[in-house]
């Protein structure tokens, strides 16, 4: 984790909890602290707030007892994947589509072998700039 604060290198953190919209502030709090110090300006972070709260949403909607998530950092981006086992298949509607296409780079959400997973992906303006 210190190269994360750092902003430096590459870092992962890991979260599990309930599947339940009581936890939906654990997940957002921990990408904003995560990303924070990653060369992520405050509007960036606000728009993967709303990224993970997003998707983090549809996993609970799929039903599953828990959601974890992997938060990758890697030279001025963040990639974000979440699981949980999957009693229905997660249903994304065209607003949310729409929303995350607008600010998060790539993401994608499937189910594979009763696991429904969403994987995104954000390059800083920063980090982009100066690669």
């Amino acid at each position: 984790m210190a190269d994360a604060m750092s902003g430096a290198g590459a870092a992962e953190v890991r979260l599990r909890v309930p599947a339940s919209t009581q936890y939906l502030r654990v997940a957002r709090m921990t990408l904003s602290a995560t990303v924070g110090t990653a060369g992520f300006d405050i509007e960036e972070v606000e728009d993967l707030r709303i990224a993970i709260a997003e998707l983090v949403s549809l996993l609970i909607d799929a039903g599953g007892p828990h959601v974890e998530l992997v938060i990758h950092l890697l030279n001025g981006s963040v990639q974000v994947v979440g699981t949980t086992p999957a009693g229905v298949e997660p249903a994304l509607d065209e607003l949310t589509s729409q929303i995350l296409t607008a600010i998060v780079d790539e993401y994608e959400v499937t189910t594979t072998d009763g696991v429904a997973r969403f994987t995104f992906r954000k390059v800083a303006a920063a980090g982009s700039s100066s690669a």
